[in-house]
């Protein structure tokens, strides 16, 4: 097994994506590699000021001796990556959240529970704001599209038929109330009833 923190990352975000599961946040591995580029960035900048000019002296300003332009450039180039690593890992994260937000319809009381021991909390932070802003944007024209609706299998309608798998009762929509009765069938606005169907109290039929 590679002892490569970086190396991780990368296959934790490919086994990730192979079996499309959401894996618990490495926060010891991505600390690690933030404290290396500390660190690497503090041996750059004691590289680069070896070999400056002092400020008194006139005139254009000589090559570095190679050396220092190897050392510098290789210091360099270890930053670039170790931040494309992080960079990598935590969209990769944040796209799996993403999705599986859309799949929950921006239900983040429904999501949670299921994951919130996976998350850090920046990404927990993160799942919340973009809910709130999704519905809030949502809202403004839910008769038209609806946006928390799986992106892997769009809505076809405004209307949906439903049926009743546990008892509601009588809901108030915009068209009027609709008294859902246990194994009743239903055409609705899916806007009206998007909170019972991620709660299991009715289920889309053909």
């Amino acid at each position: 097994m590679s002892t490569d923190p970086s190396q991780a990352l990368l296959l934790e975000c490919r086994r990730s994506a192979q079996t499309v599961t959401l894996l618990p946040y490495n926060a010891a591995v991505v600390t690690t590699l933030i404290r290396q580029i500390h660190t690497i960035h503090a041996h750059l900048v004691q590289s680069l000021r070896s070999a400056a000019i002092p400020g008194d002296e006139v005139g254009p300003t000589p090559t570095p001796p190679p050396a220092v332009m190897f050392t510098s450039t290789h210091h360099h180039l270890q930053i670039r990556r170790l931040k494309r690593v992080l960079l990598v890992y935590h969209s990769h994260r944040l796209n799996m959240l993403r999705g599986m937000l859309h799949r929950a319809h921006l239900s983040v009381t429904h999501l949670l529970p299921s994951i919130r021991p996976l998350l850090s909390p920046s990404e927990l932070t993160f799942i919340r704001s973009y809910a709130q802003i999704s519905m809030s944007y949502r809202a403004e024209f839910i008769d038209v599209l609806d946006i928390a609706a799986s992106v892997d299998e769009p809505p076809k309608g405004m209307w949906v038929n439903v049926r009743v798998v546990k008892e509601v009762g009588e809901v108030i929509t915009e068209g009027g109330v609709v008294d859902f009765r246990k194994g009743g069938r239903y055409l609705v606005r899916r806007g009206d009833v998007e909170m019972l169907l991620v709660q299991g109290y009715l289920e889309v039929v053909d």
